[in-house]
């Protein structure tokens, strides 16, 4: 047997088990801050009408051990509600959660015979009940059809009641049955087609047909 297979078999053999190791010792959310398991997030159900159910998230800031610090400052870190919804820049003031009087969020009426929802930005420079109701800087709302997970309200109207159990984990049985396909939704992803990068293509276009038409025309001149 040639000497290079006995060194090749050994190294084939680790590598058929590492992915099995790596696979069984998958880390723990709870190893990482970032995870949303951090944020103790809690489940409800809004009912928009009898046939339209929509989960709505209640994440927490988390707080204590050696990223404290890290949690408070990130969470506190300036803010914008993207709506109505741009694919870019949004147009709408910032806000810190910290800061009451600068918090905007989407406020929504749900229509109950319909089961259709209406949303509007509200923001406390101009709506001081807004500013009352967030004083508490560490609860930050969401739903599947929120859009870049805007900051949110249970909806007027709706009838929202909590999923979570006594231990504080959450029945998984009403939690997937929260669901209606009206609400479902979709990622959106780019088709790299849309006109800001088209744009973009072509000036890249423009600028390596005149980087070449330069290079021709120098050298035409040095010969």
């Amino acid at each position: 047997m040639p000497r290079w297979s006995s060194i090749l078999l050994p190294a084939l053999a680790l590598a058929a088990v590492v992915p099995d190791q790596v696979r069984a010792g998958s880390a723990d959310q709870m190893d990482f801050a970032a995870c949303p398991i951090q944020h103790s997030p809690e489940y409800y159900c809004c009912e928009y009408s009898e046939a339209t159910k929509v989960l709505y998230t209640k994440y927490n800031r988390p707080s204590g051990g050696d990223y404290d610090s890290y949690y408070v400052d990130g969470w506190n870190k300036q803010r914008q509600v993207n709506f109505p919804y741009v694919m870019y820049h949004p147009k709408t003031q910032e806000f810190y959660y910290d800061e009451p009087s600068t918090v905007c969020r989407v406020h929504a009426i749900a229509n109950t015979e319909t089961g259709e929802l209406t949303e509007e930005l509200q923001c406390a420079d101009t709506n001081s009940s807004l500013a009352a109701a967030s004083q508490d800087s560490t609860v930050f709302w969401t739903y599947a059809t929120n859009v870049r997970n805007n900051n949110a309200t249970f909806p007027v109207g709706a009838n929202c009641y909590s999923l979570m159990l006594r231990d504080g984990s959450v029945d998984t049985d009403l939690k997937d049955a929260c669901t209606s396909a009206s609400t479902a939704t979709e990622p959106r992803f780019t088709t790299f087609t849309e006109t800001p990068l088209v744009v973009i293509y072509l000036l890249y276009l423009a600028f390596f047909v005149v980087l070449g038409a330069w290079a021709g025309y120098k050298h035409y001149l040095q010969t």
